[in-house]
């Protein structure tokens, strides 16, 4: 699962197209959860509480990486070997 979230800022969503493009690339299966769709407020805790923050102290921002509940990380540039080890 990758957690994302529409935004205007355009870090974020730079981030989330970078890593939508490599897992498509790698021919990765993966789905995507909105988290600002009302309707995904569980998922959303979930990302949160099992997910870390860029920053000490802060909220973990989307995107975030799971393989089923098992948290896989994110960086800004997700190198190929951290996301075949997701596969």
């Amino acid at each position: 699962m990758v957690y994302i979230f529409c935004v205007k800022n355009f870090q974020i969503k730079k981030k989330q197209r970078e890593l939508l493009q490599t897992l498509e690339s790698l021919k990765i299966e993966f789905e995507t959860i909105d988290i600002s769709d009302p309707t995904k407020e569980e998922e959303k805790k979930f990302m949160r509480a099992n997910s870390q923050p860029a920053q000490e102290g802060k909220v973990p921002l989307p995107p975030q990486v799971f393989k089923d509940e098992d948290y896989c990380g994110v960086s800004t540039h997700v190198p190929s070997s951290r996301v075949v080890n997701i596969q």
